[in-house]
């Protein structure tokens, strides 16, 4: 009668309904709140407290502390257990199942069977350890490598190889019966162009002598000589016949044999680590930067014909290491334009130098704790 319908009378209820419901979710709420704060227990005001009080008051302190504590344990675990850089890509390809892990284990083993034909250790013997390098000669204008020219040329960069002076003075640590194979090296051009040499005790010539020196003998006469010493397939490429006329590739090997252990001495890993700085000394510093120089047609600042390709113990991994080095310096490069937009960015010094060696200390830490928890570098 006073104009109050059922309808009004309906919104007012839903409107009550909601409202109670409203504050028994409310209490419920609050309710809960305080259970997980007492589940909580001491060690959440422990942590809470420590906040408020410690990095909330100092928060520059307690970044800088935390920052040198990282920096001490990458320090530290890199150099208790410093990485092994993997420079055969073939491993990325191995798998874990037992086919893979059998393969793994016997090819390791064959590699300690003993050789027929190398020094082994025994009782009674001496211990070598041999350093070997093969370099190849292709044509750039596709001319036979026979031509005089030609061989003059090989003969004029492998003499200008050997007189390097690391290369001189590791070829002297080599045992006297194979001090030729790196004073010389096995050379189609030093079988070539040969010397006459007198023995002892005679006046008239009746050895040669392949050192590249003399004047170019007969292809036949040098064919022969090959075959006798057994180095065909050396200086050869296998597709090359003893009938063919011409070869635009050849190829020439050197070897430093080094006496490091005798039967009386015990094993002294030191020495082993000693000579193998001294050869990876002579690639990185002599062997392939004057091996690059030929490959950009240059040897000795003169115009070089030939196209150069070589191989040899721990190349590989000494141009692994080169471009790792190389790719760093295009990373610093990144790293200083991603530090100079945090700064523009945040307008603040610390704060972006901060957060840049944050994100830089990601990756060695992430491995001090792997080889911590596997044991692995």
């Amino acid at each position: 009668r006073s104009g109050f319908g059922e309808d009004d009378l309906a919104r007012v209820c839903n409107k009550c309904c909601f409202r109670n419901r409203s504050a028994r979710t409310v209490e419920e709420g609050t309710e809960d709140d305080e259970e997980k704060d007492e589940a909580a227990g001491v060690a959440y005001k422990f942590v809470a407290a420590f906040a408020k009080n410690g990095p909330s008051r100092c928060p520059c302190l307690f970044s800088c502390c935390g920052m040198i504590m990282s920096i001490a344990l990458v320090a530290v675990g890199i150099l208790l257990r410093p990485p092994e850089i993997e420079t055969d890509f073939s491993a990325f390809m191995k798998t874990d199942v037992r086919s893979s892990i059998l393969r793994d284990s016997f090819l390791y083993t064959l590699s300690f069977r003993e050789d027929p034909g190398s020094s082994v250790r025994r009782l009674g013997q001496d211990v070598f350890m041999n350093f070997d390098l093969q370099v190849a000669y292709q044509s750039r204008d596709g001319h036979s490598l026979f031509q005089p020219d030609m061989l003059a040329e090989i003969v004029r960069f492998e003499t200008a190889l050997v007189e390097k002076p690391m290369w001189k003075a590791l070829c002297a640590e080599s045992v006297d019966w194979n001090r030729d194979l790196c004073a010389r090296g096995l050379s189609f051009a030093n079988y070539a162009k040969p010397t006459m040499g007198t023995p002892e005790g005679e006046l008239v010539p009746s050895t040669f002598i392949f050192n590249g020196r003399g004047p170019q003998s007969p292809a036949a006469i040098t064919a022969r000589a090959l075959k006798n010493d057994g180095i065909w397939d050396v200086v050869f490429p296998r597709e090359y016949a003893e009938t063919d006329a011409t070869t635009t590739y050849l190829r020439t090997a050197f070897r430093f044999r080094i006496q490091w252990c005798c039967a009386e001495d015990p094993s002294n890993g030191a020495v082993v680590r000693k000579l193998k700085d001294k050869w990876e000394a002579l690639l990185s510093k002599e062997f392939i930067p004057f091996l690059q120089e030929a490959e950009r047609g240059k040897v000795n600042d003169k115009y070089w014909p030939l196209t150069v390709y070589y191989d040899g113990r721990s190349i590989e991994s000494i141009q692994v290491w080169t471009t790792m080095l190389g790719d760093l310096k295009l990373t610093c490069g990144a790293v200083v334009f991603v530090w100079f937009y945090l700064m523009f960015h945040t307008r603040r010094f610390l704060l972006s130098l901060y957060a840049l060696v944050t994100i830089i200390l990601c990756v060695p830490l992430a491995y001090v704790m792997f080889t911590v928890t596997t044991g692995s570098t």
